[in-house]
């Protein structure tokens, strides 16, 4: 494995820090590395300290979906739930948002895994019944890992829906 040259030298200044991005870069998430820190004194003896550091990983194993699926456009009302999403870094963080839009939907005050019930308005062309909303779930753990999950829901128009009855 080829090391930054940050990770190899000498410096002089008291607070020498290695920032945590090049080990995430270099070993990816989850990845580990043995590392020996040798300090020494001038004219003095060389101490030394070695540490496993390990790059935090996502959130894992998680799934969301949309509660109904499918529904009308400005009458249907929708809400986001998560379930499974595991990491040792606790509180998980849940985001939530859908179409074009990045700013996140509230999350639900009752339960942080699920987002508050939301419409979709969208101008539907004519002679389009029914389109695909993608829906973003991003669940963050408490170091600031994130996982990301999309997903669509389908919304049609007042008209369609007369259609059908």
């Amino acid at each position: 494995m080829d090391l930054p040259v940050d990770l190899n030298m000498e410096t002089t200044n008291r607070d020498f820090i290695i920032k945590s991005y090049i080990f995430e870069n270099v070993l990816g998430p989850g990845g580990e590395c043995l590392v020996q820190l040798e300090v020494r004194r001038q004219g003095g003896r060389a101490g030394y300290i070695t540490k496993i550091l390990r790059v935090n990983e996502p959130p894992q194993d998680g799934n969301c979906s949309c509660s109904p699926s499918t529904g009308e456009i400005s009458n249907t009302e929708f809400q986001v739930f998560c379930d499974g999403w595991t990491d040792s870094d606790q509180p998980l963080r849940y985001s939530f948002s859908y179409g074009d839009d990045e700013k996140p939907l509230l999350t639900s005050k009752e339960n942080p895994r699920s987002s508050s019930k939301f419409r979709i308005y969208k101008q539907l062309v004519e002679e389009i019944a029914s389109v695909l909303i993608p829906i973003r779930v991003s669940v963050q753990d408490g170091l600031g890992m994130s996982a990301e999950i999309e997903f669509y829901l389908e919304v049609w128009s007042f008209a369609l829906s007369v259609f059908f009855c």
